[in-house]
């Protein structure tokens, strides 16, 4: 394993090991209120960092489908996350589930379909996960300033709008890559 390999692999693992962290302290808060969806996100993040490393997939080959699964789902679990925290819900509504259920029947349905229809999934997929991220970055820039919730609003933007960017800015990679561009020319 070359050095740069061995490092991918470390930052990866503690992304995931921060991700699971973040599960966990979500769990163990006091406010039910974006409880599982916190949790459902930041286990579809660790999903996701963990499927873009496909030398890891032999080891992981038990949970593999799973981990997938959470992984082409996470754009519409943050979606789902974002709102009830942001928007101020006071409890999961399953019509925010159907984001997270599309990406996933998108992602079920590209893996069985022929290569052409595959990639034009794959860039729904994408274009679909970008819109959601795009809509949490208007959710959080429309309730910063008259959020009464001062931690909450101090986490508006550091963090939330840094995921969101972050997710799109991986849209546009994977989506250029599906259309035969390598990550690298983006």
């Amino acid at each position: 394993m070359s050095n740069a390999a061995a490092l991918e692999l470390l930052v990866r693992g503690a992304a995931v090991g921060g991700f699971l962290a973040l599960a966990i302290a979500i769990g163990r808060g006091g406010s039910a209120r974006a409880r599982v969806t916190g949790i459902l996100f930041c286990l579809a993040a660790a999903a996701h960092t963990l499927t873009q490393l496909p030398e890891i997939r032999p080891a992981l080959a038990p949970a593999w489908e799973f981990i997938w699964a959470l992984s082409v789902s996470a754009a519409g679990l943050f979606w789902a996350f974002a709102i009830e925290l942001f928007e101020d819900r006071r409890r999961f509504e399953p019509q925010r589930a159907v984001p997270a259920v599309a990406l996933l029947l998108l992602g079920l349905s590209q893996t069985i379909a022929t290569d052409a229809i595959a990639k034009g999934l794959w860039l729904a997929h994408n274009i679909i996960g970008a819109l959601l991220m795009a809509h949490v970055l208007f959710v959080i820039a429309r309730g910063w300033k008259s959020d009464l919730v001062e931690s909450r609003r101090r986490l508006r933007g550091p963090v939330l709008a840094a995921g969101a960017v972050y997710a799109l800015a991986i849209t546009i990679v994977e989506s250029g890559e599906a259309l035969g561009r390598s990550a690298q020319a983006l």
